[in-house]
């Protein structure tokens, strides 16, 4: 016994094939009724079963679609994000930047503003500027203050 529908419709095409022609006539042939009738009830059976299969596979086929388009989803919205994050992330770097440029450029002034008062005001031992500004690196006290009080670190 056949176990396909396409092992059935070919016992079936070979019943005929092989048929012996009706006298007198070269389109018709004789097939033993039962064994015919019996292939196409066994076809009609199987139909059954392998239309079953057939919607079976188109489910797995399309559940398994289906989670490649949401996977797919997920990771062009997880690459967006990761876009974003980078973007947000290089202009806080340029922000940082900038703001660093501008306390720098700020802590000049201020540095250069104690020093011209320094000299105009006079005030003061002389030696103690020289000193400071020329020996140890390090600048006069009131000038470490103002430029403490200029930062603005809130950006950190």
């Amino acid at each position: 016994m056949a176990t396909g529908v396409e092992e059935l419709l070919d016992m079936l095409y070979e019943m005929i094939d092989e048929a012996k022609g009706v006298p007198l006539t070269v389109d018709k042939c004789m097939v033993e009724r039962d064994k015919a009738l019996d292939i196409l009830d066994d076809v009609r059976a199987q139909f059954p079963v392998e239309f079953a299969e057939a919607r079976k596979l188109l489910s797995t086929r399309n559940d398994y679609l289906a989670a490649a388009k949401r996977e797919a989803e997920l990771i062009r919205k997880q690459a967006e994000e990761q876009a974003k994050q980078m973007v947000g992330e290089n202009q806080l770097m340029t922000l940082a930047k900038q703001q660093s440029g501008e306390l720098m450029r700020q802590s000049e002034q201020k540095a250069t503003d104690v020093t011209r008062q320094g000299l105009h005001n006079g005030g003061g031992d002389q030696r103690h500027h020289k000193r400071n500004s020329q020996g140890t690196g390090h600048q006069p006290q009131h000038f470490q203050t103002d430029i403490h009080a200029s930062l603005d670190l809130t950006w950190l």
